[in-house]
């Protein structure tokens, strides 16, 4: 206990009351993550980490995919997101992640109609979040349940359903009838164009395109609607003679 007659009162008595405003936060930090407060949690090797609950930072890892520009991925991450929090509206924390609860999460995800691959790139996220909390040091990971539990036994292959070429042909050739719409021609033109550059490497590809290709298609640039994306009618030609 500190007395007048200290001489340097006032600076340990400051120090004193920093040190247990800061225990004081992580004490309402730990309750509020529903984290038992005791000498270890508080004092122990467990104060060398973040604890957050998974929901929250799931919501900062979507954050920073958007941020990124990573949108496809932002999107499987939030659809994990919203399945694990139907299967565990409780808050979880890192902690609580075992082997039984990723098969109960397994159960889950089947008895809601999800087909084996959509289970599978839910696992794919869900572990990949879990190990980057591990490396984040978001909490102490002292067995991996994701070293047990399969992930890969769940990808199956599926049919094929791409367009066949003699679809295509077909579209290509097809007459349009007399009442189209003035759009009915353009929606052809953009679909087409749309398969035909599926293959696009780089800007390259346009330079194999020769001049006497382009010129049996210039009446396509009368049309104000097709000017704007010159580039699909000019490209025809290139892969119509090399189509067949």
């Amino acid at each position: 206990m500190l007395t007048a007659a200290c001489p340097d009162c006032a600076i340990l008595q400051s120090k004193i009351d920093s040190t247990l405003a800061s225990y004081r936060k992580k004490i309402q930090r730990l309750e509020a993550l529903d984290v038992t407060v005791d000498f270890g949690t508080l004092f122990g090797t467990a104060s060398k980490y973040t604890p957050q609950l998974v929901d929250t930072y799931f919501r900062e890892r979507i954050s920073d995919m958007k941020r990124a520009g990573k949108i496809n991925t932002a999107i499987k991450y939030a659809a994990t997101r919203t399945s694990l929090g139907k299967f565990h509206p409780a808050p979880l924390r890192f902690e609580e992640i075992n082997l039984t609860l990723l098969n109960e999460f397994e159960y889950f995800l089947h008895n809601e109609g999800n087909q084996p691959n959509s289970i599978a790139t839910k696992f794919s996220v869900l572990k990949a979040v879990y190990n980057k909390a591990i490396v984040d040091k978001i909490f102490l990971c002292k067995e991996n349940p994701f070293l047990l539990y399969k992930v890969g036994k769940h990808w199956t292959a599926t049919r094929k359903r791409a367009i066949h070429k003699e679809d295509i042909q077909r579209l290509m050739q097809a007459e349009l009838p007399t009442t189209r719409s003035r759009y009915t021609e353009f929606a052809r033109d953009i679909f087409l164009f749309s398969y035909f550059s599926a293959d696009w490497k780089s800007h390259a590809t346009l330079t194999l395109l020769a001049k006497q290709d382009l010129a049996p298609f210039g009446y396509n640039m009368i049309d104000p609607l097709k000017s704007w994306c010159w580039g699909s009618i000019l490209f025809y030609p290139f892969k119509i003679s090399r189509f067949s």
